[in-house]
């Protein structure tokens, strides 16, 4: 009897249906978790470049590092509160270094002004699969205003 089973091929379709479906699921799901991992990537740097084109609109914009984070903020939506966003603004003359911007350099012109605006924000998956349980994102944009 035990001989008359294993040559029987009835059974084999469903029981390679049923390791297929596993695949297919696993494989699914990492796509959709991939997928918002990068849609949230995207979002924060689409934040970070709202807080550094606001930095663009002037000198007192650039140096007002609370109305770029607000700038960016506002970008942010309804997830603001879900993400950490920081703003800083320095200053330094070519060849001699960081100084306040509210001074000049030595050769009597102003100094370059950079603005960096960081997002960063942890992002727990809808699905825990293995090696996958949250993911820390950040995005980062610097631009030189003058």
């Amino acid at each position: 009897m035990f001989g008359r089973i294993l040559k029987s091929g009835s059974g084999n379709v469903t029981v390679e249906a049923a390791f297929m479906f596993l695949v297919i699921s696993a494989t699914s799901l990492g796509a959709f978790e991939l997928g918002r991992i990068f849609y949230e990537k995207s979002h924060l740097e689409n934040v970070v470049k709202a807080g550094v084109q606001f930095s663009l609109l002037g000198q007192t914009s650039a140096s007002d590092v609370t109305k770029i984070v607000a700038a960016a903020t506002l970008a942010a939506g309804e997830s603001a509160d879900q993400i950490t966003i920081t703003a800083t603004s320095a200053c330094e003359c070519p060849g001699e270094g960081p100084l306040d911007c509210s001074e000049s350099c030595s050769d009597d012109n102003f100094p370059q002004m950079l603005v960096t605006v960081t997002a960063e924000r942890d992002l727990d998956l809808v699905f825990n699969l293995p090696g996958l349980t949250s993911s820390h994102l950040s995005a980062v944009a610097s631009v030189r205003v003058r």
